[in-house]
C-alpha cells in the first residue's frame, strides 16, 4: 500500500470528524438569534439540500433518479434520522455541555447493533456485547451518575440517547438504500429533501425565512453550518473512505466528541470532571472495539458423492460430471485489515505466504475491486493437504467472502464466482456450498436437494500422485460408465441410501486398494473415493455405527474424521 496515500485519506476523515465536532458552535450561535431546535433543523436541511443538489448537477445528473416504491425509505430516513436526530442533538446541546452531547451521540453504533440483529439477521457476539456494556458504563460516567456535583438532568440524558438512536437510524436506512443500489450522494440529497418537507408544517416557515434574511449574521451562520458542518465533512469522509479500510474510518471519526469537548472548554469555558473524562474514554474505546474488524470463517471440506470423468477439451482440461457435498470438517480462517497481504498457516509443512492459494485469492480481490489495502490471513488447518477434499479451494473461497464482508464491497454471487473460477475450477462450488452437481471442468453448478442425515467417516491412507498424473493414468484406461443421473435423481427424491453413490472414475486407476477393502469390511451403506484421492469415505445412517468405525480405523493408525453433510461450505463464526 502507498503509505503517503493512506495518510492523505486518513487526514480527510480526521478533518471531517473535526468539522462535525463544530456543530455546537453553530447551534449556540444560532440560539442567540432566538432559533429553536426545529427551525435549526429546517434551515440546515434546506441549505444542505441546495448544496448537495448543485454537487450532483456538476458530478452526474443521473444521481437524481430514484424509484417511486423506495420513496417511503427516504421519507422515513428524513423524518427520523434527520429531523428527530437533529432536534434531539440541538436540544441536548442546550441542556448540557458540548462534550456530553457529542459523547451521547456516539451511542449510535450500539443502537445499530441491536436493530441489526432482527433486521439484517446479524449475530450478537462477545465483542459486540462487551462494547455495548463499556459504552453503557461510559454514558453513566458522562451523565454524572457517579459524580453528583456534575450530574446532568434526566431530560438531557433522554435527548442525548435519542440523538444516538436517531443517528443510528441513519446508518440503518442508509444500509437499506445502499442494498437497493443507490449511491451515497443520492441517498443524502433525498433524505435532506424529505427532512425539509416534513419540517415545513412544524414551524412558521415564512416567518423563519423572513427572519433569516432580516438577520444577515444568522443567515451567514446557517450557510456556514451547512457548508462546514454538513457538506464539506461529508465530501472529506467520502474521499477518505476510498483509501482507508472501512473498519478504520469510524475509529478515526471518533475524534468528533474530542473536538467538541476541546471547543466547549476553549470557547465556552465548560469544565470537564475526571468522571466525564473517564466516560468519554470508555465510550470512545467501546466504539474502537466495535469497529476493530476481523472476520472469522469456517472453510468446510467437500466430498464427491459421485464423480465421472466424461471427456477432454482441446485445451487439455478434462470434463467431469460430479455431485459435490459440503461436510463439517473445516479449516478456521481469520482475516483482518492490514497494509499488505500476509498468509500465515499454523501447521508446519503447510503452505504459507505467496504460494498459498489464499494469498492469490486476496491479491485477486484487491485487483478486481480497486481497493488500496491488504489483509492478514491466519489459517488453522484441519483439512488434510492434497487429500481430494478441496481444502485449498475452500480456503480461497473463504478469503474472497471474508474480504467482501470486511471491506463491505457488496459483490454479487455471480461476481464472486467469476473471481473464484480464475483461482480454480472447483472454487466456485465453495461460494455456493451444500449439495451441487458440477459439470464442465467443475464450473457449471446446479443446486440439488439437500443431502440430509447420516454420517461420513473420511479416511486418508498415504499419499497419492498429483491430480495431473491421476488424469494421465485415466486417459490410458477404459473407465467404466458412472450413472451420475441416477445419483442426482436419488438425492432430489430425498433418498440418502446407496443410490446416491454411483462411484468414481478415478477408482479405475487408484492402485492402493487396501483402504477400499478395509472400509468395505466395515459394512457401510456406501463407500467411495473423494476427488482423485487418496481420501475415501464410508457412509453410515447412524452416528453410533460411524463412531464405532472411526475408533477402529484410529486404532489402526489411519488418519480419519467423522463428519456430517451440511448446507453451506463457508460459515461466518
Amino acid at each position: 500500500m502507498n503509505i503517503k496515500k493512506l495518510n492523505i485519506h486518513s487526514l480527510c476523515i480526521l478533518l471531517a470528524a473535526i468539522l462535525w465536532g463544530t456543530a455546537g458552535l453553530f447551534v449556540r450561535t444560532l440560539q442567540g438569534f432566538a432559533f429553536d431546535p426545529m427551525q435549526l433543523v429546517f434551515a440546515r436541511a434546506v441549505v444542505s439540500s441546495l448544496l448537495l443538489g448543485i454537487i450532483i448537477l456538476i458530478k452526474d445528473i443521473k444521481l437524481f433518479k430514484i424509484r417511486f416504491k423506495d420513496m417511503w425509505l427516504f421519507a422515513a430516513a428524513g423524518l427520523f434520522s434527520i429531523i428527530m436526530f437533529n432536534y434531539a442533538y440541538y436540544t441536548t446541546m442546550s441542556l448540557t455541555s458540548l462534550s456530553v452531547a457529542a459523547v451521547l451521540l456516539y451511542t449510535a453504533p450500539f443502537f445499530v447493533v441491536i436493530i441489526s440483529v432482527p433486521l439484517f439477521k446479524e449475530k450478537l457476539n462477545s465483542k459486540k456485547v462487551s462494547a455495548c456494556l463499556i459504552a453503557f458504563v461510559g454514558c453513566c460516567f458522562v451523565s454524572g451518575l457517579f459524580d453528583s456535583s456534575h450530574r446532568i438532568s434526566s431530560k438531557a440524558l433522554f435527548f442525548g440517547l435519542l440523538t444516538g438512536f436517531g443517528y443510528g437510524l441513519y446508518t440503518i436506512f442508509g444500509e437499506l438504500l445502499i442494498k437497493r443500489g443507490y449511491k451515497t450522494l443520492t441517498i443524502t440529497l433525498y433524505i435532506f429533501l424529505f427532512a425539509t418537507v416534513f419540517t415545513v408544517p412544524m414551524i412558521n416557515t415564512s416567518a423563519t425565512v423572513k427572519y433569516c434574511f432580516s438577520e444577515p449574521k444568522a443567515l451567514i451562520t446557517i450557510i456556514l453550518m451547512a457548508i462546514f458542518n454538513t457538506v464539506i465533512p461529508y465530501i472529506f469522509y467520502t474521499v477518505g473512505l476510498s483509501g482507508v479500510d472501512p473498519s478504520v474510518a469510524p475509529v478515526i471519526a471518533t475524534v468528533e466528541p474530542v473536538a467538541a469537548t476541546v471547543l466547549g472548554a476553549v470557547v465556552y469555558k465548560e469544565a470537564i470532571s475526571i468522571y466525564g473524562i473517564i466516560g468519554i474514554l470508555l465510550v470512545l474505546s467501546s466504539v474502537a472495539i466495535l469497529n476493530s474488524k476481523r472476520v472469522r470463517i469456517a472453510a468446510r471440506a467437500k466430498i464427491n458423492l459421485t464423480l465421472a470423468v466424461t471427456g477432454k477439451r482441446e485445451d487439455g482440461y478434462h470434463l467431469i460430471d460430479t455431485v459435490m457435498q459440503s461436510v463439517t470438517l473445516a479449516d478456521r480462517i481469520t482475516v483482518a485489515p492490514s497494509e499488505k497481504i500476509e498468509v500465515i498457516c499454523d501447521k508446519q509443512g503447510e503452505i504459507s505466504g505467496e504460494k498459498n492459494i489464499a494469498f492469490s485469492a486476496a491479491r485477486l480481490f484487491f485487483e478486481k475491486t480497486g481497493i488500496c489495502g491488504g489483509a492478514k490471513i491466519r489459517i488453522s488447518k484441519n483439512i488434510p493437504l492434497a487429500a481430494g477434499l478441496g481444502g485449498g479451494s475452500a480456503d480461497a473461497a473463504a478469503v474472497l467472502l471474508a474480504l467482501d464482508r470486511l471491506f463491505n464491497t457488496g459483490l454479487s454471487k455471480n461476481e464472486m464466482e467469476v473471481m473464484a473460477l480464475s483461482l480454480g475450477a472447483d472454487v466456485p462450488f465453495f461460494i455456493r456450498g451444500g449439495t451441487q452437481r458440477a459439470e464442465g471442468i467443475g464450473e457449471i453448478l446446479t443446486a440439488l436437494s439437500d443431502f440430509k442425515g447420516g454420517y461420513f467417516v473420511l479416511a486418508k491412507a498415504g499419499e497419492k500422485p498429483s491430480t495431473g498424473e491421476m488424469y494421465k493414468r485415466l486417459d490410458s484406461e477404459q473407465a467404466p460408465q458412472i450413472a451420475v443421473d441416477l445419483a442426482v435423481q436419488a438425492i432430489n427424491n430425498g433418498q440418502n441410501g446407496a443410490a446416491c453413490f454411483q462411484g468414481n472414475s478415478f477408482d479405475t486407476v487408484w492402485k492402493n486398494d487396501a483402504l477400499k477393502k478395509r472400509l468395505a469390511e466395515l459394512k457401510p451403506v456406501a463407500t467411495s473415493l473423494s476427488g482423485s484421492g487418496p481420501t475415501r469415505f464410508a457412509y453410515f445412517k447412524t452416528k453410533q455405527s460411524a463412531v464405532k468405525v472411526l475408533k477402529a480405523l484410529k486404532s489402526e493408525k489411519i488418519e480419519c474424521f467423522l463428519v456430517r453433510p451440511c448446507r453451506k461450505a463457508i460459515k461466518f463464526v
